[in-house]
């Protein structure tokens, strides 16, 4: 069930365009504070990511692709103003009040995903985190533009799959004994 849930909030981050409620959530943990958003939803550039932020009279305006791409003009503009930083070990944001103004900018990604994990995390760190753990790292990837992390989920099946076009059967094998001669 744990990970149902990590799935779920996994997939209403990274793939679905038109809802933005994740990031705003993603947005508000980062901050810990309401921040005024308007976001408005645009098509992809060659299935590349892209965004829109400008902010005026207190207001952020986010036209993004996807809910990632949300979060990561978010995070481009709090970086570029000095506003706080998000990294693995601890999550700063100091300014609640005005934030500062900001000229349209727009950004398209050079890359149509943006991978992240590795076979190795999901064997030595991933089976100890409870759902403290896993949030933080959704919302570390969402303002960082991550929008393809390795899931390792189900892949026995799969490959049982291989196994058996490749010949292999549940039959126990036939064990041939050593015989004296």
């Amino acid at each position: 069930m744990k990970y149902l849930a990590i799935l779920l909030s996994v997939t209403s981050i990274f793939c679905y365009a038109g809802n933005y409620n994740a990031s705003k959530d993603v947005i508000a943990r980062f901050t810990k504070c309401e921040i005024p958003l308007e976001i408005r939803s645009i098509s992809k550039i060659n299935e590349k990511d892209n965004y829109e932020i400008k902010v005026e009279n207190g207001i952020v305006k986010i036209n993004a692709s996807s809910g990632v791409a949300v979060c990561r003009a978010f995070y481009d503009y709090t970086k570029q103003n000095s506003l706080g930083i998000r990294t693995w070990n601890g999550s700063r944001f100091h300014q609640c009040d005005i934030l500062p103004e900001m000229e349209q900018k727009k950004v398209v990604s050079p890359f149509k995903h943006h991978y992240y994990f590795n076979v190795v995390t999901y064997g030595y760190t991933m089976p100890y985190w409870d759902w403290n753990r896993w949030e933080k790292e959704i919302d570390w990837m969402a303002l960082h533009g991550i929008d393809m992390p390795l899931a390792l989920v189900a892949s026995e099946a799969i490959l049982a799959r291989v196994w058996k076009k490749l010949g292999l059967t549940d039959k126990k094998p036939n064990l041939v004994e050593w015989q004296e001669i």
